[in-house]
């Protein structure tokens, strides 16, 4: 199960790279790419309008690739403790509305016809499918569970629990070799620190 667990956060590594990619591939047959569109909200600003602009807008994806990048990495070292889940859940949502948003607002532009499919160029659909695949992955985060359904029943039992002892789900603290949780930082009865223990397939494979 963790390996399925990790190979989500890997896919959201890899979604959040594509996105960040895409940022600097043409978006336009004349609008250029999503760096220089975003640059334009320093053109004539003027506050506090310039920062609902369509331009200002986009400025919401690079964040959104850099924290879901940072959030893949935390997950595939530690996946028990990734921080985040909401922010980038409500970052992925926002850039696909400020995308949508971006194109209607240019749809009745006479310079851009951003409507015209044929205008589009790689980095429009590459950042429209990147965001899509971030999205999908956030729900197989949340839907995929971190542990088996036995371990996660014996998780709740106390360390000392004589069902965990027999079944071998708990650690000895090297100190005082009191049973803990495996997955405690220090020890419930001594308080020596507990450093986690490599999972028995990656010391196999």
């Amino acid at each position: 199960m963790r390996k399925y667990f990790r190979a989500t956060y890997a896919m959201q590594f890899v979604a959040a790279l594509s996105l960040l990619v895409a940022l600097f591939l043409p978006w336009h047959v004349r609008g250029g790419t999503a760096i220089d569109l975003i640059e334009r909200i320093f053109d004539n600003f003027y506050f506090p309008y310039s920062l609902v602009s369509p331009w200002a807008l986009l400025a919401i994806l690079p964040i959104t690739a850099i924290v879901s990048m940072v959030r893949g990495v935390m997950g595939m070292m530690f996946y028990d403790e990734v921080l985040w889940y909401k922010l980038a859940w409500r970052l992925g949502l926002f850039a696909i509305i400020s995308m949508a948003w971006f194109y209607a607002a240019f749809g009745v532009d006479d310079d851009m016809a951003w409507t015209q499919v044929s205008h589009l160029r790689v980095g429009y659909w590459l950042t429209a499918s990147s965001l899509l695949m971030l999205v999908v992955v956030l729900i197989l985060e949340r839907i995929i569970p971190k542990e088996d359904p036995i371990l996660q029943r014996l998780s709740r039992l106390p360390p000392n629990h004589p069902e965990r002892i027999l079944s071998g789900y708990y650690r000895a603290c090297p100190n005082c070799l009191s049973p803990n949780d495996p997955k405690a930082r220090r020890c419930v009865n001594c308080g020596v620190l507990l450093f986690p223990d490599i999972p028995h397939e990656e010391k196999s494979g």
